[in-house]
């Protein structure tokens, strides 16, 4: 029986990151657009050629977009103003903070 509970919450769980990550993805799109989100998903890390300025260019853009938190028609005009490699570096970095070890790694 305590087996079977676990299994339900790990499925619950399991349900709850899966809704997460789709509303996560669909709020991306809105605001990078598909296109820039099918490749931000598609590439990885290590086939970039990062350097610190750009690093620290994703940085500011990811502390500007927080100060705007909560007003998207705002965020989009930033992510608009921004160049392509920030943008794109930037899409791949919210689509998975985990790997902004491995970015910071690779500028380095």
């Amino acid at each position: 029986m305590l087996g079977g509970y676990r299994r339900e919450i790990v499925g619950r769980v399991l349900s709850l990151m899966d809704g997460n990550r789709n509303r996560l993805q669909h709020e991306l799109i809105a605001l990078f657009g598909r296109n820039r989100v099918e490749m931000a998903e598609a590439l990885d890390v290590v086939d970039l050629d990062l350097t610190a300025p750009v690093m620290d260019a994703v940085q500011a853009a990811a502390d500007a977009l927080l100060k705007v938190s909560g007003q998207p028609h705002r965020q989009r005009e930033l992510v608009d103003g921004l160049d392509d490699t920030t943008a794109f570096v930037l899409c791949m970095w919210l689509l998975d903070t985990g790997f902004a070890g491995q970015f910071y790694g690779q500028a380095a």
